[in-house]
């Protein structure tokens, strides 16, 4: 049997191909981003967020076990005053704005965050500009 972080490594591997390796017209370039995540049920979403969640700590700590310095920005960009259902009703108010779409759910994480710590309107719209821009054309 593989080492759990082995494992880990491998979903994290393939998750990419997937989010990276696909040209923006691809059917899988929307797997992470808004145009999914508009079309899931609460429970899909809910259990999407958690599993997010789960991956990323199982992550940490096989880093932490192994020695290697985890990243404490990858691990900072979460919400962490939020309930799950609080930060699905924030990345569903997010995903309202239709040409917000094409931004990956995780880094309409890092704008929750952001909001949490209470960055001004002006600052997330910047943000969320920037978000935009990053996107597939």
């Amino acid at each position: 049997m593989q080492p759990a972080h082995v494992r880990v490594f491998a979903v994290t591997l393939f998750c990419a191909a997937i989010s990276f390796g696909q040209s923006s017209k691809s059917e899988y370039a929307a797997y992470d981003s808004g145009r999914m995540w508009t079309r899931l049920t609460e429970a899909q979403k809910t259990g999407y967020l958690l599993g997010l969640f789960h991956a990323t700590s199982l992550w940490a700590s096989e880093n932490q076990k192994h020695s290697v310095n985890p990243s404490d920005s990858f691990l900072s960009k979460f919400p962490s005053t939020s309930s799950t259902g609080e930060i699905s009703e924030l990345v569903d108010r997010f995903y309202r704005e239709p040409t917000n779409r094409c931004v990956p759910v995780f880094m309409v994480l890092t704008w929750i965050q952001r909001k949490e710590r209470g960055e001004s309107d002006a600052k997330l719209g910047e943000y969320e500009f920037t978000l935009r821009s990053s996107c597939p054309k």
